[in-house]
């Protein structure tokens, strides 16, 4: 009979499915016995783990009654208890069956789960079993609409969890602690929580700051936030209609209205949706023709290039690119004799490549200057002089 995982992994490596077979009828014989004792129940449900879990594809089914079958067996440290449930978790957060997650969580203690992150052959880190509970917990509270519990729930994380750098959950958890504080009326903690993440440059946290803001009738900042999620590189311009429709209750100049109407018009089209016909009455009221023939890149370029100006409150600068480093990634621009950092991310046109002798219009920005470990002005927001 078997003795260990390393058997178990060996037998199952042979492919040999009758003394596979064999092996497993001996050991569920064994376990059924009322006398047995952790260990076997341990042993069996990694022959299972191994056998039936691993690796199998959920999305062609899942094998619910093995998965119960383990989970019944033992719930030590030991056993494959805990990795079969994250498994699953992991599965059904991927077809937000948010319900199902929530029963599933309950068979998990955190208290016995490890916080210690792991590493794969190639030193990839990969978040601690611990992390991961908390970052499932915190989402299915919030899709649960338990906006108290989640809340309490991602204060403990905060407190408890030693974060994994790539992971991001610790961005995910603030921000479901975040909007479950605004489900609940707590509007400035929520404001205080975004304002903290800020630097994530994440389209939704610049969103839901735009939506606080909107909420407590602060008209000035919550332009401010939308025309961020705009130019934020994170995310494409399809995915930001949301965003677009709030900026029709807000923007009062004829031209901005107009490149708003149009890009959500020809949003619509591309997505395949109906054209909603308040855009087609609002664009006749303005008067201008919702069927022009710009493209959907350059809507979207003229208008975060006005969209700047509530973003932020410096002077904008005038300046000539001087210097282009690695392929156009990041460069110089000189304005009234200084010069100033860039990345290309910093261009509003998404696509643009820097050229040296360019004339460019940008704001400054304070960031961290790795090399003389300071925060030094950086041109930010950059637009082409014509």
């Amino acid at each position: 009979m078997l003795n260990s995982n390393n058997e178990i992994k060996e037998l199952l490596k042979k492919g040999q499915i009758e003394e596979i077979d064999t092996e497993e009828r001996q050991l569920s014989d064994l376990v059924k016995n009322s006398k047995a004792d952790n260990r076997l129940k341990q042993l069996y449900s990694w022959f299972l783990y191994y056998r039936y879990i691993q690796n199998v594809d959920f999305s062609k089914g899942v094998p619910i009654a093995k998965v119960d079958e383990i989970v019944e067996l033992s719930n030590s440290k030991y056993s494959a208890h805990k990795v079969t449930i994250l498994k699953l978790l992991k599965y059904l957060k991927g077809v937000e069956e948010w319900g199902k997650m929530e029963l599933w969580l309950k068979k998990l203690d955190p208290k016995q789960l490890s916080d210690e992150r792991w590493k794969d052959s190639t030193g990839k880190e990969y978040p601690s079993d611990k992390e991961r509970y908390y970052s499932y917990k915190s989402k299915v509270l919030f899709k649960t609409q338990n906006y108290s519990d989640c809340i309490v729930l991602c204060e403990e994380a905060l407190k408890e969890i030693k974060f994994s750098p790539l992971s991001k959950n610790d961005l995910w958890i603030k921000r479901w602690m975040a909007l479950s504080k605004s489900k609940i009326g707590l509007h400035d903690e929520s404001i205080k929580i975004n304002l903290d993440i800020l630097n994530a440059d994440k389209y939704f946290i610049y969103k839901e700051l735009g939506d606080e803001y909107a909420i407590t009738n602060n008209q000035k900042s919550a332009l401010k936030y939308y025309s961020l999620a705009l130019l934020s590189k994170d995310g494409q311009i399809e995915k930001k209609g949301s965003v677009l429709k709030k900026l029709l209750n807000l923007l009062t100049n004829r031209d901005e209205l107009e490149l708003v109407i149009k890009l959500l018009i020809k949003i619509q089209k591309k997505n395949d949706l109906f054209i909603d016909d308040s855009l087609v009455v609002r664009a006749k009221e303005i008067g201008f023709d919702v069927d022009s023939g710009e493209s959907i890149q350059n809507l979207d370029s003229l208008l975060c290039q006005k969209l700047v100006l509530y973003t932020y409150g410096g002077p904008m600068f005038s300046g000539e690119i001087t210097n282009v480093l690695g392929e156009g990634h990041s460069g110089f621009i000189k304005s009234s004799e200084k010069s100033y950092y860039f990345n290309k991310n910093d261009f509003i046109d998404r696509r643009h490549i820097p050229k040296i002798g360019e004339k460019v219009n940008f704001y400054l920005e304070k960031r961290f200057n790795a090399k003389k470990n300071s925060m030094d002005d950086s041109a930010v927001a950059i637009c082409i002089n014509n």
